[in-house]
């Protein structure tokens, strides 16, 4: 399947997902399905989050390519549909799946649910001009356990509050997620504690945003060696500064 940009993808993945895209954005993805349950709509209202939408299209951008299979006592992720392509130019590989839960938690009404993946292979950094070209921007920037501080890992952060020198008016035409899922943050200063709705401030003067804490997701997913006040993977709106 040879997609020719975002909007042609996102076509792709409405015909199957229905209704309403959410799009999220997970560079340095390696095999993780975990944002197919902690971005979960029910998830979301169970946390007191009902006006926040779940992401039904993820597209998961990583350096090699993972195949992403997901079973245990409670979940299943089924492949109902998978193409080899590319996009952008990438090569890519395109999942139709289903998200099934036999968990016996309350609170989760939606068993099953239809999501769409595009698995980009490649270096993420060359990406962000590719999007700002296609006017791209997702509603949902994921970036956890990332490796930056790994040894062999990612060699730069992608959580990095910066503006790689553009003045603050500059920065604050560049549009950006409204929502962010990461365990950590780079050249920012981090409340401790950081309780919901403490903000998230970058060290650099001119950068236009901050980082509104909603609420932590899990504990179980990321947290390796980064700010402990995180807690794991935690969900932030961006608001202007």
């Amino acid at each position: 399947m040879e997609i020719e940009n975002i909007n042609a993808l996102l076509k792709v993945a409405v015909d199957w997902v229905g209704g309403q895209p959410v799009t999220a954005l997970y560079p340095c993805c390696g095999q993780d399905t975990k944002p197919f349950t902690f971005t979960h709509p029910d998830f979301f209202n169970h946390l007191g989050l009902a006006n926040t939408p779940g992401p039904n299209i993820f597209i998961f951008i990583d350096k090699e390519e993972h195949k992403l299979e997901y079973n245990d006592a409670n979940l299943t992720i089924e492949v109902a549909g998978e193409e080899t392509g590319s996009i952008l130019g990438s090569n890519a590989v395109f999942q139709k799946i289903v998200w099934i839960s036999s968990s016996g938690e309350e609170w989760l009404v939606q068993r099953k649910r239809n999501l769409f993946v595009a698995y980009l292979v490649g270096d993420w950094r060359r990406f962000p001009v590719v999007f700002k070209r296609e006017g791209f921007v997702p509603d949902f920037f994921i970036g956890v356990t990332d490796g930056c501080r790994m040894g062999g890992g990612n060699p730069e952060c992608v959580n990095r509050l910066s503006t790689s020198g553009l003045t603050y008016e500059e920065a604050e035409r560049v549009e950006i997620p409204r929502y962010y899922i990461t365990d950590h943050f780079e050249n920012a200063t981090i409340p401790d504690p950081c309780p919901k709705g403490a903000s998230v401030r970058s060290n650099d003067a001119e950068f236009p945003y901050v980082f509104r804490k909603l609420s932590l997701l899990s504990s179980e997913w990321g947290n390796y060696g980064y700010h402990t006040t995180l807690g794991g993977a935690t969900l932030f709106e961006a608001i202007s500064s």
